[in-house]
Protein backbone atom coordinates (compact mmCIF):
# COMPACT_ATOMS: atom_id res chain seq x y z
CA UNK A 1 0.00 0.00 0.00
CA UNK A 2 2.84 2.78 1.13
CA UNK A 3 4.59 1.68 -2.36
CA UNK A 4 1.61 2.66 -4.05
CA UNK A 5 1.08 5.26 -2.45
CA UNK A 6 4.53 6.41 -2.89
CA UNK A 7 4.14 5.89 -6.51
CA UNK A 8 1.22 8.67 -6.54
CA UNK A 9 2.69 11.35 -4.85
CA UNK A 10 6.03 10.89 -6.82
CA UNK A 11 3.52 11.43 -9.78
CA UNK A 12 1.69 14.29 -8.24
CA UNK A 13 4.72 16.23 -7.98
CA UNK A 14 5.81 15.72 -11.25
CA UNK A 15 2.87 16.86 -12.78
CA UNK A 16 3.07 19.95 -10.75
CA UNK A 17 6.58 19.87 -12.00
CA UNK A 18 5.93 19.73 -15.66
CA UNK A 19 3.04 22.20 -15.10
CA UNK A 20 5.57 24.34 -13.88
CA UNK A 21 7.75 24.19 -16.41
CA UNK A 22 7.07 27.38 -18.33
CA UNK A 23 7.89 29.75 -15.36
CA UNK A 24 11.69 27.58 -14.93
CA UNK A 25 12.76 30.19 -17.93
CA UNK A 26 11.02 33.20 -16.15
CA UNK A 27 13.57 33.53 -13.15
CA UNK A 28 12.70 35.08 -10.03
CA UNK A 29 10.91 33.40 -7.52
CA UNK A 30 8.83 31.11 -10.10
CA UNK A 31 11.96 29.62 -11.10
CA UNK A 32 12.45 28.88 -7.30
CA UNK A 33 9.37 26.97 -6.58
CA UNK A 34 9.77 25.44 -9.75
CA UNK A 35 13.48 24.26 -8.64
CA UNK A 36 11.58 23.18 -5.39
CA UNK A 37 8.83 20.42 -6.74
CA UNK A 38 11.20 19.42 -9.78
CA UNK A 39 13.52 18.54 -6.82
CA UNK A 40 11.03 17.09 -4.75
CA UNK A 41 9.79 14.90 -7.81
CA UNK A 42 13.00 13.25 -8.30
CA UNK A 43 13.26 12.37 -4.48
CA UNK A 44 10.43 10.75 -4.11
CA UNK A 45 10.96 8.76 -7.70
CA UNK A 46 14.25 7.79 -5.60
CA UNK A 47 11.96 6.38 -3.26
CA UNK A 48 9.96 4.29 -5.67
CA UNK A 49 11.21 0.33 -6.06
CA UNK A 50 11.82 0.66 -9.43
CA UNK A 51 13.97 3.64 -9.38
CA UNK A 52 15.87 2.37 -6.50
CA UNK A 53 16.69 -1.27 -8.03
CA UNK A 54 18.12 0.61 -10.72
CA UNK A 55 20.49 2.72 -8.96
CA UNK A 56 21.41 -0.81 -6.84
CA UNK A 57 22.79 -1.53 -9.70
CA UNK A 58 25.87 0.54 -9.17
CA UNK A 59 27.17 -1.73 -6.62
CA UNK A 60 27.08 1.19 -4.38
CA UNK A 61 25.15 -0.30 -1.41
CA UNK A 62 21.82 2.35 -0.54
CA UNK A 63 23.42 5.06 -2.90
CA UNK A 64 20.09 5.61 -3.64
CA UNK A 65 19.29 7.18 -0.10
CA UNK A 66 22.43 8.92 -0.34
CA UNK A 67 21.01 10.75 -3.32
CA UNK A 68 17.80 11.10 -2.24
CA UNK A 69 18.97 13.00 0.76
CA UNK A 70 20.76 15.35 -1.24
CA UNK A 71 18.08 16.19 -3.61
CA UNK A 72 15.79 16.57 -0.84
CA UNK A 73 17.93 19.19 1.01
CA UNK A 74 18.19 20.88 -2.98
CA UNK A 75 14.65 21.09 -2.42
CA UNK A 76 14.83 22.11 1.07
CA UNK A 77 16.96 25.08 0.23
CA UNK A 78 14.78 26.20 -3.03
CA UNK A 79 11.70 26.03 -0.45
CA UNK A 80 13.41 28.36 2.05
CA UNK A 81 14.83 30.90 -0.74
CA UNK A 82 11.34 30.84 -1.89
CA UNK A 83 9.37 31.31 1.78
CA UNK A 84 12.04 34.29 2.48
CA UNK A 85 12.08 36.14 -0.44
CA UNK A 86 9.16 38.41 -0.62
CA UNK A 87 9.96 38.95 2.91
CA UNK A 88 13.79 39.87 2.58
CA UNK A 89 13.96 41.88 -0.13
CA UNK A 90 10.78 44.62 1.19
CA UNK A 91 11.71 47.83 2.30
CA UNK A 92 10.64 49.45 5.49
CA UNK A 93 11.07 52.63 7.43
CA UNK A 94 12.74 52.11 10.91
CA UNK A 95 13.54 48.74 12.30
CA UNK A 96 12.39 46.12 10.13
CA UNK A 97 9.64 43.48 11.81
CA UNK A 98 10.96 40.09 12.95
CA UNK A 99 9.89 38.14 10.13
CA UNK A 100 11.61 40.31 7.67
CA UNK A 101 14.88 39.92 10.04
CA UNK A 102 14.46 36.17 10.18
CA UNK A 103 13.75 36.67 6.31
CA UNK A 104 17.12 38.33 5.24
CA UNK A 105 19.12 35.82 7.76
CA UNK A 106 17.78 32.88 6.00
CA UNK A 107 18.32 34.36 2.68
CA UNK A 108 22.08 35.04 3.49
CA UNK A 109 23.04 31.66 4.89
CA UNK A 110 20.34 29.13 3.28
CA UNK A 111 23.07 27.97 0.42
CA UNK A 112 25.69 27.90 2.19
CA UNK A 113 23.92 25.72 5.38
CA UNK A 114 22.89 23.52 2.42
CA UNK A 115 25.83 22.93 0.86
CA UNK A 116 27.74 22.22 4.16
CA UNK A 117 25.14 19.86 5.39
CA UNK A 118 25.34 17.96 1.73
CA UNK A 119 29.29 17.43 2.45
CA UNK A 120 28.87 16.72 6.19
CA UNK A 121 26.13 13.98 5.09
CA UNK A 122 28.28 12.72 2.40
CA UNK A 123 31.05 12.23 5.02
CA UNK A 124 29.15 10.40 7.15
CA UNK A 125 27.43 8.16 4.48
CA UNK A 126 30.87 6.98 2.91
CA UNK A 127 33.38 6.66 6.17
CA UNK A 128 30.94 5.92 9.05
CA UNK A 129 28.47 3.99 8.04
CA UNK A 130 29.02 0.12 7.96
CA UNK A 131 27.12 -0.56 4.19
CA UNK A 132 29.05 -3.48 3.40
CA UNK A 133 25.67 -5.15 3.15
CA UNK A 134 23.10 -4.07 0.89
CA UNK A 135 19.71 -3.33 3.34
CA UNK A 136 16.12 -3.28 2.12
CA UNK A 137 15.57 0.04 3.68
CA UNK A 138 18.47 2.18 5.08
CA UNK A 139 16.86 3.66 7.88
CA UNK A 140 15.89 0.41 9.42
CA UNK A 141 18.71 -1.63 8.15
CA UNK A 142 21.25 0.35 9.59
CA UNK A 143 19.25 0.98 13.19
CA UNK A 144 21.68 1.10 16.19
CA UNK A 145 24.61 2.39 14.08
CA UNK A 146 26.12 5.60 15.59
CA UNK A 147 27.46 6.28 12.27
CA UNK A 148 23.43 6.62 10.87
CA UNK A 149 22.68 8.58 13.93
CA UNK A 150 25.20 11.29 13.25
CA UNK A 151 23.71 10.84 9.04
CA UNK A 152 20.58 11.30 10.12
CA UNK A 153 20.80 13.82 12.62
CA UNK A 154 22.45 16.45 10.68
CA UNK A 155 19.59 15.55 8.22
CA UNK A 156 16.44 16.04 10.02
CA UNK A 157 18.14 19.13 11.83
CA UNK A 158 18.23 20.93 8.77
CA UNK A 159 15.16 19.70 7.49
CA UNK A 160 13.43 20.25 10.84
CA UNK A 161 14.84 24.08 10.95
CA UNK A 162 14.31 24.99 7.24
CA UNK A 163 10.64 23.61 7.94
CA UNK A 164 10.29 25.48 10.96
CA UNK A 165 10.88 28.78 9.11
CA UNK A 166 8.49 28.50 6.52
CA UNK A 167 5.56 27.19 8.66
CA UNK A 168 6.74 30.60 10.61
CA UNK A 169 6.95 32.36 7.33
CA UNK A 170 3.84 31.49 5.70
CA UNK A 171 1.94 31.60 9.37
CA UNK A 172 2.65 35.04 9.37
CA UNK A 173 1.77 35.45 5.81
CA UNK A 174 -1.74 33.51 5.91
CA UNK A 175 -2.97 36.30 9.12
CA UNK A 176 -1.64 38.92 7.25
CA UNK A 177 -3.52 38.16 3.54
CA UNK A 178 -6.75 39.79 2.74
CA UNK A 179 -8.03 37.67 0.27
CA UNK A 180 -9.57 33.75 1.02
CA UNK A 181 -7.56 31.90 -1.55
CA UNK A 182 -3.97 33.23 -0.96
CA UNK A 183 -4.78 32.90 2.86
CA UNK A 184 -6.01 29.26 2.59
CA UNK A 185 -3.08 28.27 0.58
CA UNK A 186 -0.76 29.74 2.70
CA UNK A 187 -2.76 28.29 5.77
CA UNK A 188 -2.11 24.80 3.83
CA UNK A 189 1.77 25.39 3.09
CA UNK A 190 2.08 26.27 6.77
CA UNK A 191 0.84 23.01 8.05
CA UNK A 192 2.58 21.03 5.34
CA UNK A 193 5.28 22.70 7.10
CA UNK A 194 4.16 21.88 10.64
CA UNK A 195 3.89 18.01 9.54
CA UNK A 196 7.64 18.49 8.17
CA UNK A 197 8.63 19.47 11.44
CA UNK A 198 6.89 16.69 13.26
CA UNK A 199 8.14 13.58 10.64
CA UNK A 200 11.81 15.37 11.30
CA UNK A 201 10.85 14.95 15.17
CA UNK A 202 9.81 11.50 15.08
CA UNK A 203 12.78 10.18 12.87
CA UNK A 204 15.05 11.98 15.17
CA UNK A 205 13.46 10.48 18.48
CA UNK A 206 13.09 7.10 16.68
CA UNK A 207 17.01 7.21 15.91
CA UNK A 208 17.75 8.69 19.92
CA UNK A 209 16.10 5.69 20.85
CA UNK A 210 17.26 2.14 18.66
CA UNK A 211 21.51 3.72 19.15
CA UNK A 212 20.56 3.08 22.91
CA UNK A 213 18.37 -0.25 22.62
CA UNK A 214 17.82 -2.52 19.52
CA UNK A 215 14.36 -1.82 18.22
CA UNK A 216 11.92 -4.59 18.11
CA UNK A 217 10.53 -5.69 14.70
CA UNK A 218 6.91 -4.22 15.74
CA UNK A 219 8.46 -1.51 16.40
CA UNK A 220 10.17 -0.41 13.96
CA UNK A 221 7.36 -1.26 11.85
CA UNK A 222 5.22 1.25 13.52
CA UNK A 223 7.38 4.21 13.06
CA UNK A 224 8.20 3.44 9.69
CA UNK A 225 4.07 3.46 8.72
CA UNK A 226 3.56 6.64 10.92
CA UNK A 227 6.08 8.68 9.56
CA UNK A 228 5.50 7.32 6.01
CA UNK A 229 1.78 8.23 6.24
CA UNK A 230 2.99 11.86 7.93
CA UNK A 231 5.37 12.38 4.47
CA UNK A 232 2.09 11.26 2.40
CA UNK A 233 0.14 14.10 3.86
CA UNK A 234 2.79 16.35 4.23
CA UNK A 235 3.40 16.77 0.02
CA UNK A 236 -0.08 16.48 -1.57
CA UNK A 237 -0.74 19.48 1.39
CA UNK A 238 2.20 21.31 0.17
CA UNK A 239 0.99 20.83 -3.34
CA UNK A 240 -2.59 21.51 -2.85
CA UNK A 241 -1.18 25.22 -1.12
CA UNK A 242 0.34 26.26 -3.64
CA UNK A 243 -2.05 25.66 -6.21
CA UNK A 244 -5.15 27.05 -3.93
CA UNK A 245 -3.87 30.86 -4.84
CA UNK A 246 -2.86 30.10 -8.27
CA UNK A 247 -6.96 29.47 -8.74
CA UNK A 248 -7.58 32.94 -8.11
CA UNK A 249 -5.06 33.94 -11.35
CA UNK A 250 -7.59 31.01 -13.35
CA UNK A 251 -11.04 32.65 -11.36
CA UNK A 252 -9.70 36.18 -12.82
CA UNK A 253 -9.06 35.34 -16.23
CA UNK A 254 -12.32 33.42 -16.02
CA UNK A 255 -14.15 36.56 -14.76
CA UNK A 256 -12.61 38.61 -17.64
CA UNK A 257 -13.12 36.25 -20.32
CA UNK A 258 -17.18 36.63 -19.19
CA UNK A 259 -17.06 40.32 -19.23
CA UNK A 260 -14.99 39.86 -22.94
CA UNK A 261 -17.66 38.10 -24.29
CA UNK A 262 -20.47 40.33 -22.93
CA UNK A 263 -18.92 42.96 -24.61
CA UNK A 264 -18.16 41.70 -27.50
CA UNK A 265 -21.44 42.59 -29.48
CA UNK A 266 -21.13 46.12 -28.54
CA UNK A 267 -17.57 46.50 -29.78
CA UNK A 268 -18.27 44.23 -32.74
CA UNK A 269 -20.65 46.87 -33.79
CA UNK A 270 -18.42 50.11 -33.00
CA UNK A 271 -15.48 48.53 -34.58
CA UNK A 272 -17.28 48.41 -37.44
CA UNK A 273 -18.86 51.39 -37.44
CA UNK A 274 -15.30 53.70 -36.33
CA UNK A 275 -12.92 51.17 -36.72
CA UNK A 276 -9.73 53.58 -36.62
CA UNK A 277 -9.54 53.01 -32.52
CA UNK A 278 -9.58 49.61 -32.89
CA UNK A 279 -6.50 47.58 -32.95
CA UNK A 280 -7.25 44.16 -34.13
CA UNK A 281 -10.47 44.32 -36.02
CA UNK A 282 -13.07 42.04 -35.53
CA UNK A 283 -13.39 38.68 -37.37
CA UNK A 284 -15.16 37.99 -40.91
CA UNK A 285 -15.52 34.80 -41.76
CA UNK A 286 -17.76 33.27 -43.82
CA UNK A 287 -19.86 36.01 -44.66
CA UNK A 288 -23.52 35.40 -45.27
CA UNK A 289 -23.20 31.62 -43.51
CA UNK A 290 -25.71 31.35 -40.34
CA UNK A 291 -22.55 29.95 -38.46
CA UNK A 292 -20.83 32.70 -39.22
CA UNK A 293 -21.09 35.06 -35.94
CA UNK A 294 -20.86 32.06 -33.95
CA UNK A 295 -17.60 31.23 -35.08
CA UNK A 296 -16.57 34.56 -35.35
CA UNK A 297 -17.43 35.56 -31.97
CA UNK A 298 -15.47 32.69 -30.78
CA UNK A 299 -12.34 33.54 -32.67
CA UNK A 300 -12.52 37.22 -31.01
CA UNK A 301 -12.30 36.19 -28.19
CA UNK A 302 -10.16 33.22 -27.95
CA UNK A 303 -7.16 35.50 -29.98
CA UNK A 304 -4.06 34.62 -28.29
CA UNK A 305 -2.79 38.16 -28.92
CA UNK A 306 -2.24 39.61 -25.65
CA UNK A 307 -3.65 37.97 -22.18
CA UNK A 308 -7.69 38.04 -21.75
CA UNK A 309 -7.66 40.94 -18.55
CA UNK A 310 -5.54 43.06 -21.28
CA UNK A 311 -7.71 42.54 -24.13
CA UNK A 312 -10.81 43.73 -21.71
CA UNK A 313 -9.30 46.97 -20.66
CA UNK A 314 -8.34 47.54 -24.36
CA UNK A 315 -11.94 46.43 -25.28
CA UNK A 316 -13.34 48.72 -23.08
CA UNK A 317 -11.02 51.49 -24.15
CA UNK A 318 -11.62 51.43 -27.63
CA UNK A 319 -15.59 51.13 -27.00
CA UNK A 320 -14.96 54.42 -25.02
CA UNK A 321 -13.17 55.95 -28.29
CA UNK A 322 -15.54 55.01 -30.43
CA UNK A 323 -18.28 56.77 -28.43
CA UNK A 324 -16.23 59.73 -28.81
CA UNK A 325 -16.54 59.99 -31.83
CA UNK A 326 -19.92 59.35 -32.72
CA UNK A 327 -20.74 62.10 -30.57
CA UNK A 328 -20.59 64.44 -33.45
CA UNK A 329 -23.26 62.49 -35.07
CA UNK A 330 -26.16 62.62 -33.20
CA UNK A 331 -27.99 65.99 -31.72
CA UNK A 332 -26.93 67.40 -28.45
CA UNK A 333 -30.61 66.72 -26.22
CA UNK A 334 -30.61 62.59 -27.42
CA UNK A 335 -29.71 61.52 -24.27
CA UNK A 336 -31.57 63.47 -22.35
CA UNK A 337 -34.90 62.18 -24.99
CA UNK A 338 -33.09 58.27 -25.08
CA UNK A 339 -33.50 58.48 -20.90
CA UNK A 340 -36.93 59.95 -21.12
CA UNK A 341 -37.87 56.78 -23.82
CA UNK A 342 -35.93 54.60 -20.64
CA UNK A 343 -38.22 55.95 -17.85
CA UNK A 344 -41.25 55.41 -20.10
CA UNK A 345 -40.27 51.11 -20.39
CA UNK A 346 -40.24 51.39 -16.57
CA UNK A 347 -36.71 51.22 -15.91
CA UNK A 348 -35.30 53.08 -12.77
CA UNK A 349 -31.67 53.62 -11.67
CA UNK A 350 -28.84 52.59 -12.66
CA UNK A 351 -30.86 49.80 -15.15
CA UNK A 352 -32.44 53.22 -16.71
CA UNK A 353 -28.94 55.51 -17.28
CA UNK A 354 -27.55 52.43 -19.01
CA UNK A 355 -30.24 52.22 -21.34
CA UNK A 356 -30.19 55.30 -22.22
CA UNK A 357 -26.99 55.24 -22.92
CA UNK A 358 -27.72 51.89 -25.48
CA UNK A 359 -30.52 53.98 -26.67
CA UNK A 360 -27.83 56.55 -27.31
CA UNK A 361 -25.63 54.24 -29.23
CA UNK A 362 -28.03 52.74 -30.99
CA UNK A 363 -29.03 56.36 -32.90
CA UNK A 364 -25.25 57.34 -33.57
CA UNK A 365 -24.85 54.00 -35.24
CA UNK A 366 -27.76 54.09 -37.01
CA UNK A 367 -27.10 57.84 -38.19
CA UNK A 368 -23.55 56.76 -39.06
CA UNK A 369 -24.92 54.02 -41.25
CA UNK A 370 -27.34 56.29 -42.58
CA UNK A 371 -24.43 58.45 -44.21
CA UNK A 372 -24.81 61.45 -41.57
CA UNK A 373 -21.90 63.38 -41.81
CA UNK A 374 -19.69 64.73 -38.28
CA UNK A 375 -20.63 68.61 -38.88
CA UNK A 376 -22.20 69.25 -35.71
CA UNK A 377 -20.60 70.04 -32.51
CA UNK A 378 -20.11 67.00 -29.72
CA UNK A 379 -23.42 66.17 -27.86
CA UNK A 380 -23.48 66.02 -24.38
CA UNK A 381 -23.05 62.12 -23.20
CA UNK A 382 -22.75 62.15 -19.60
CA UNK A 383 -20.91 58.20 -18.87
CA UNK A 384 -22.59 56.28 -15.71
CA UNK A 385 -18.59 54.46 -15.49
CA UNK A 386 -17.41 55.35 -11.75
CA UNK A 387 -14.18 56.18 -13.47
CA UNK A 388 -12.30 53.16 -12.15
CA UNK A 389 -11.29 50.44 -14.98
CA UNK A 390 -13.53 47.91 -12.74
CA UNK A 391 -16.21 50.42 -12.55
CA UNK A 392 -15.95 51.22 -16.36
CA UNK A 393 -16.54 47.48 -17.81
CA UNK A 394 -19.01 47.07 -15.32
CA UNK A 395 -20.78 49.26 -16.69
CA UNK A 396 -20.28 48.91 -20.28
CA UNK A 397 -21.47 45.35 -19.54
CA UNK A 398 -24.99 46.56 -18.67
CA UNK A 399 -25.05 49.22 -21.43
CA UNK A 400 -24.04 45.92 -23.98
CA UNK A 401 -27.11 44.32 -21.98
CA UNK A 402 -29.18 46.73 -22.61
CA UNK A 403 -28.08 47.52 -25.90
CA UNK A 404 -29.08 43.98 -27.26
CA UNK A 405 -32.87 44.30 -25.88
CA UNK A 406 -33.28 47.79 -27.30
CA UNK A 407 -37.42 48.40 -28.57
CA UNK A 408 -36.49 49.03 -32.65
CA UNK A 409 -39.30 51.54 -32.58
CA UNK A 410 -38.10 53.69 -30.67
CA UNK A 411 -34.83 53.84 -31.61
CA UNK A 412 -36.34 54.75 -34.93
CA UNK A 413 -37.89 57.09 -33.41
CA UNK A 414 -35.09 58.76 -31.53
CA UNK A 415 -32.79 58.60 -34.67
CA UNK A 416 -35.42 59.37 -37.64
CA UNK A 417 -33.01 57.31 -39.65
CA UNK A 418 -34.62 54.58 -42.01
CA UNK A 419 -34.65 51.62 -42.75
CA UNK A 420 -32.74 50.58 -39.17
CA UNK A 421 -31.64 47.03 -38.73
CA UNK A 422 -31.70 45.51 -35.68
CA UNK A 423 -28.33 46.30 -33.24
CA UNK A 424 -26.99 43.34 -33.54
CA UNK A 425 -27.06 42.93 -37.38
CA UNK A 426 -24.81 46.04 -37.33
CA UNK A 427 -21.92 44.21 -35.25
Amino acid sequence: MIDSLTYVVAGLLLLTAVWRLPSAFRGGSRRTLWGVFAAFATAWLLKTPLVDGLVSRTGVNDLSSLLKHTVAIVGICSLLLYATAMYGSARHEGPAPRDVRVARFVMRVAVKASFATVCAMAALFFFAIDRSRPTEHFLTGHAGDLGLTLYMGVLYLYMGSAAAVCAYQWGNAARRARRSLLRTGLTLMAAAMCLAVLYALLRTAYLAAVTVTPPTAGFAALQETVTDAVQLVLFPLLVLGVAVPATQAAVNRWRALRALADLHPLWSALARAVPDHVLDPPSALLPGRRCAPALNRCRDLLRLTAPVEVRLHRCATEVRDALRDLRHYVPDDLIDRAAAVAGAEGHHGARARATAEAYWIGCALAAKAAGERPSRPAAGFTSGADGNPDGEVAWLRAVACAHRRLDLDAVRSLAAVRPLARPEATA
